[in-house]
């Protein structure tokens, strides 16, 4: 059945392979060796596939949390503008998006400094507690 045009062959092709779950299939037989070939791909075409990368997370800068562009100018706007930790005004190629590695749950804007510091202690409230309990005694 030849098909004029290539939507037309596309679309059949679509729905062939929905009726018959014939990519499930063959995936599910062919995972490894799939795999090997993509993972071979993309060390062949590592220059591509980084600045593919690249070029997404420019473009998505949120995605990873879930959230857009939009909601997360209005999370800062929330925040003042200020950081969560040490209220300090964040420059705009200093905000960082402070989430729970655990659950993936957003917390708030930080400074890079102040999100890395969190990241070293391990996101641990009582190692915090204990810094900073050690910075008093010590002052």
């Amino acid at each position: 059945m030849p098909y004029k045009k290539q939507e037309d062959r596309d679309a059949y092709a679509r729905r062939y392979r929905e009726e018959t779950n014939y990519d499930s299939k063959y995936y599910a037989q062919n995972r490894e060796r799939r795999r090997a070939q993509q993972k071979a791909w993309r060390e062949a075409n590592a220059e591509h596939v980084k600045a593919r990368n690249a070029a997404w997370r420019k473009a998505n800068p949120f995605k990873r949390y879930g959230i857009t562009a939009e909601q997360h100018a209005d999370m800062v706007a929330a925040q003042r503008g200020l950081c969560a930790i040490c209220q300090e005004k964040m420059a705009a190629g200093d905000i960082h998006v402070d989430h729970n590695h655990a659950t993936n749950k957003l917390r708030g804007m930080l400074h890079a400094k102040c999100n890395r510091a969190l990241g070293m202690f391990g996101d641990n409230p009582a190692l915090l507690r204990a810094a900073a309990d050690y910075l008093e005694k010590h002052k």
